[in-house]
């Protein structure tokens, strides 16, 4: 064999090289797309949840996805005191106190003699249950009052069967999943993703038309009854309110629709069966009132104001069974205001024994 045989059979290692750069490109390619992919979740949750790049999701990051309220109304970052000059009001509930509670601040503002702040945790779609949940999270804050006005979106929950009914509502997919991320201390993005099509229960909003007739048994006011007694605590001024409901005795969807009730115009003109039947919604709202009397009555630092009664069923005050028109709103107010007036009398002395105090020191 030749010499230049030789030469032309001796491997020349040119394609192990351009192997192991290939290696290498796909290999810096991963990489990159693996540090992109977590730039892009870190982003993700900065942008949703405010969450800095430098942190990882935690617990507050559960409180923030399911009561972003709770940081937007600023009573995360609060310091209430009970003995200064500020008047510091809690309001809990759905969007009926939801409703007024820019002009409830209002007309407290220009009644009182101290400087006010109202913090608002009131949303559309919660129940006792959430406001329960909210008051938890503030527990170390002793705000002047609590107003707590609920009793119609619990009765959602009542569409469901018995043995699937659960007393902290977990058999509502919201209240389940918030509960076993809260105790996991953490939030994920998949969790957020899929976790709803896994789920058998049932949603907060309005119930599904199979499940109406579940609501015609009652479960929730013991239930209801625990979450409005989770407010209380020493020293602690909670004003409860019965809930002001009208359905007319001709009431049905469509007449609602054609504008053909006793309901005037307002911010919601909402169907009952959002809630369920509207002889359930009647049923379970008046169970829920029972239970707002007789916490009240047990508890000495405990206001009831009897709004059930005092708002009359009428074109003027209802815009659907339970949203208020202007004339509505305006008498919701005025009548919480008039009941809460020995409230403003004791928090003025209190601020005065508190100044005295301080001046002492």
């Amino acid at each position: 064999m030749s010499d230049n045989s030789l030469m032309a059979t001796k491997p020349t290692g040119r394609p192990e090289r351009h192997w192991s750069r290939g290696w290498t490109r796909s290999v810096l390619y991963v990489v990159y797309l693996a540090v992109l992919a977590w730039l892009g979740v870190k982003l993700l949750w900065w942008i949703l949840f405010d969450v800095p790049i430098s942190q990882t999701p935690n617990a507050d990051t559960v409180w923030e996805n399911y009561y972003p309220e709770l940081w937007k109304s600023g009573a995360i970052e609060s310091h209430p005191m009970t003995d200064d000059a500020t008047l510091d009001v809690l309001l809990l509930g759905g969007s009926v106190l939801q409703q007024v509670a820019q002009k409830f601040e209002s007309e407290l503002s220009a009644m009182s003699a101290s400087p006010v702040r109202v913090f608002s945790l009131a949303t559309s779609s919660h129940t006792s249950r959430d406001s329960r949940n909210k008051s938890w999270r503030l527990r170390d804050k002793p705000f002047d009052w609590i107003v707590f006005y609920h009793g119609i979106n619990d009765v959602r929950m009542n569409c469901c069967s018995t043995s699937e009914f659960r007393q902290d509502y977990s058999h509502c997919a919201w209240y389940d999943a918030f509960s076993r991320r809260l105790q996991a201390g953490r939030l994920t993005l998949s969790s957020l993703a899929v976790d709803h099509l896994w789920s058998k229960a049932i949603e907060l909003g309005p119930p599904n038309p199979a499940q109406l007739d579940w609501g015609d048994e009652l479960k929730t006011p013991p239930a209801f009854r625990d979450n409005v007694a989770a407010n209380q605590r020493p020293g602690q001024r909670v004003i409860l309110a019965t809930f002001a409901c009208y359905i007319p005795e001709n009431y049905s969807r469509d007449r609602l629709r054609n504008h053909e009730l006793d309901y005037g115009h307002g911010q919601f003109e909402l169907a009952a069966e959002l809630w369920g039947k509207p002889v359930n919604v009647i049923a379970g709202i008046n169970a829920h009132n029972q239970q707002v009397r007789e916490v009240a009555s047990e508890y000495p630092n405990t206001l009831l104001v009897e709004l059930a009664l005092e708002i009359p069923h009428s074109v003027e005050n209802f815009s659907d069974p339970c949203h208020l028109t202007d004339r509505g709103c305006e008498l919701f107010v005025s009548r919480l205001l008039a009941a809460v007036q020995p409230l403003r009398s004791t928090k003025q002395a209190s601020d005065t024994v508190g100044r005295r105090r301080r001046k002492a020191k």
